[in-house]
């Protein structure tokens, strides 16, 4: 069987944004390095991805390790330009998970990796759409709304982190 061409990422038709053809969950306020930011919640991807600019603006040390993995469509790859790691933190909770550094176009992006490195959980609670739940280190349960920001504006999220009564 003959690989599927890669694609020439010198044009700018080409640089198509990373999550064009992944899941939505939502968005997420968080802090990474202690900077806050907001990332892009996809459950189906299964690495993190955070582009060279956020990188350099939360301050990674960023290992240089270039090297491509396949993209969401046939023919499509996404060039990795290195590798960082970095705290995340909700609230007080915080854990190290790693990304995976591009210069593709689109947002800090949370998947697989960091729901198993944080260890969070997604659960969807009816009408309230989409969360991740969490622990601390002394067992105390945390809930993070997921925001669908294609709908709505966020209010402040870190008040709205609560801990079940």
């Amino acid at each position: 069987m003959t690989p599927a061409p890669l694609l020439d990422q010198s044009t700018a038709t080409d640089q198509i944004d990373l999550t064009n053809d992944l899941p939505y969950v939502g968005s997420l306020k968080l802090t990474v390095n202690k900077r806050n930011c907001e990332a892009k919640v996809y459950s189906n991807s299964i690495f993190n991805f955070i582009t060279e600019g956020k990188a350099r603006t939360v301050g990674l040390d960023v290992r240089r390790r270039g090297f491509r993995i396949p993209g969401t469509r046939p023919g499509d790859y996404i060039e990795v330009n290195g590798i960082a790691a970095a705290t995340i933190s909700l609230g007080k909770v915080s854990s190290v998970t790693s990304f995976l550094v591009t210069d593709r176009i689109g947002p800090l992006i949370l998947g697989k990796t960091f729901l198993d490195d944080f260890p969070a959980k997604l659960q969807r609670k009816g009408s309230l759409g989409p969360a991740l739940a969490f622990s601390d280190s002394s067992g105390t349960k945390y809930i993070a709304p997921i925001v669908d920001t294609r709908k709505n504006k966020y209010d402040d999220q870190d008040k709205s982190m609560t801990s079940p009564p």
